[in-house]
């Protein structure tokens, strides 16, 4: 007869196991994604497999987000099928690159988005082959990298090393003090990282006018070469300029150094002609105020156009008679007969 306590513990031992069972089914199997619940399947066509295998991963941002199914031939190149999980879905129009984990493979399919803000992919959907990458073959980065090296000369190339152990043989502490202000320099880079990063965020506006007046300063780059080379063609004549330029510089300060000891004397004179044209303003006014007018009746009297003529008229007052008009308006003038 099982007692009660017997009973207890089957129960609970029951419990653990259902408890371990839908763990392993659910968390490690992942039972309902490989029958395909929560997920959606999406292909994409490769160049080549670049190593890629069944099972493997594929990430979107560093996560991941499903599996490669299938791997198969097709007429364009090799075609893949992706099971991804629904609620980490990469925006649609991403490219899917073939990526290696370590040198030895490990290859997964990493997607990423070209707009963030696009739709997620639908199940059914299709990457075309010009939105997929490949890795570079093993095999051909190691025949590329021995061809270079065989190519390499063996004199020429042991002349170089000796070369360089030449010039690095004594500067140890040179470029150990190079190395300790190197990474001063990059920790006070670090510690100045944001205005750093605001510097290279605002470059662009700095280069977009840049481009935006590209013409201009090509205009500007063409007519400087075409300034250089008439420089160039009067090479000549601007060193004949610069060797009579001394020549003249040198009679200029001559000339200064001759003026330099009369223009004291000039000024002494100027003050004093000034002076006396203060005293005689009003005689001087008078001179230039009836000098014109002088000038003026000495052409009406002896006229230039008629050499030989002197005029001279005579007026005289006697038994002129009475003014009886009186005042005269403004624009009539008196007449000849007597009325004034």
């Amino acid at each position: 007869m099982i007692t009660r306590y017997v009973k207890v513990q089957l129960a609970i031992f029951m419990v653990l196991t259902l408890l371990a069972s839908l763990l392993i089914v659910f968390y490690y199997v992942r039972v309902p994604q490989v029958l395909g619940f929560g997920r959606i399947a999406v292909t994409a066509t490769l160049p080549a497999t670049g190593g890629l295998y069944p099972n493997a991963n594929v990430t979107f941002r560093g996560a991941t987000v499903g599996t490669v199914t299938d791997v198969d031939l097709d007429p364009e190149g090799v075609r893949i099928r992706m099971t991804l999980e629904e609620d980490r879905l990469p925006p649609s129009g991403s490219r899917a690159e073939v990526h290696s984990v370590s040198a030895i493979g490990e290859q997964y399919v990493d997607f990423v988005p070209q707009d963030p803000a696009a739709p997620p992919l639908a199940d059914g959907d299709h990457i075309p082959k010009e939105m997929t990458t490949v890795p570079i073959p093993t095999a051909d980065v190691l025949q590329n990298t021995d061809n270079l090296l065989t190519s390499v000369d063996q004199d020429n190339f042991t002349t170089v090393l000796n070369e360089f152990a030449d010039a690095f043989r004594g500067i140890g502490p040179d470029l150990g003090r190079l190395v300790d202000n190197t990474r001063l320099l990059v920790d006070e880079a670090d510690k100045n990282y944001e205005p750093t990063e605001r510097l290279i965020n605002d470059f662009e506006g700095f280069v977009d006018p840049q481009l935006a007046t590209s013409d201009s300063i090509r205009n500007w780059s063409r007519n400087l070469n075409s300034f250089t080379g008439q420089l160039r063609e009067s090479d000549t004549d601007l060193r004949s300029v610069f060797t009579d330029g001394t020549r003249a510089a040198e009679q200029a300060e001559g000339l200064l150094g001759d003026l330099s000891r009369s223009t004291p004397t000039l000024l002494s004179t100027t003050e004093v002609l000034t002076r006396l044209a203060e005293a005689y303003n009003a005689p001087i006014e008078q001179i230039l105020v009836v000098y014109p007018m002088f000038t003026a009746g000495s052409l009406v009297v002896a006229p230039e156009a008629e050499p030989g003529i002197f005029r001279f008229n005579l007026e005289t007052n006697a038994n002129q008679p009475n003014c009886v008009e009186g005042w005269i308006p403004a624009g009539r003038t008196a007449e000849r007969d007597g009325d004034g």
